[in-house]
């Protein structure tokens, strides 16, 4: 199966040569995801020409939009990115969630889970920072959690996974420290093995109090 890829642009944003080699690159992460994670859905990307960095969002379970800057791609920071939004699809977890799948400890495992399996496919070369934490800004923002793990009707988004109130990128922190507590514990299970684990598996998994 092949993904059907998208470019949105005005006149002249992506070039043929880009076209070709961006189609490249996502055709060989989605077989190489798919294999691992078992992925058996067709996948749409659509690429934009917008920002200052590469964006990646899973809009809905068969959906992926990615902006790329103007100028020269990255395809060292683009590729794994490929592979933690391709790790959402196969989890069935994106914006366009039916009601009560959105809540904090699911996008705490997934959003953890996603950056755990971007990493194992990120080069040295790469500047990533979003999933460096450090056992004192856990051990301070744990208990915060608690109270709005399960809440189904709203939580602090905006704080936790954008930085609003919070220290930045707070939720995927947190969230790669609970997936490395899992993966720390079950050396043998693979990104294939916790992809569909439920959050509460994987919660005893870890072995966290909150």
């Amino acid at each position: 199966m092949k993904p059907n890829i998208i470019f949105i642009q005005s006149a002249g944003e992506f070039s043929k040569k880009e076209k070709e080699e961006i189609a490249v690159s996502v055709q060989k992460v989605f077989l190489d995801a798919s294999k691992t994670l078992g992925i058996n859905t067709l996948v749409n990307f659509t690429f934009y020409r917008f920002g200052k960095n590469n964006s990646g969002f899973t809009q809905a379970k068969d959906w992926i939009t990615i902006t790329i800057p103007k100028g020269r791609v990255d395809f060292v920071d683009l590729k794994p990115m490929l592979y933690h939004e391709l790790h959402h699809i196969a989890r069935g977890y994106c914006g366009f969630l039916e009601k009560g799948k959105h809540y904090l400890l699911n996008s705490l495992f997934s959003e953890g889970l996603a950056t755990s399996f971007e990493l194992d496919h990120s080069s040295p070369k790469r500047k990533m920072t979003h999933h460096k934490y450090t056992l004192a800004l856990v051990k301070k923002w744990l208990p915060y959690m608690k109270k709005e793990l399960y809440n189904t009707n709203e939580y602090d988004y905006a704080g936790w996974f954008q930085g609003k109130g919070k220290p930045s990128q707070l939720g995927y922190k947190i969230g790669k420290y609970m997936v490395d507590q899992v993966r720390n514990s079950h050396p043998e299970m693979t990104h294939g093995d916790l992809v569909r684990k439920n959050t509460k598996e994987l919660l005893k998994l870890s072995k966290i109090k909150f």
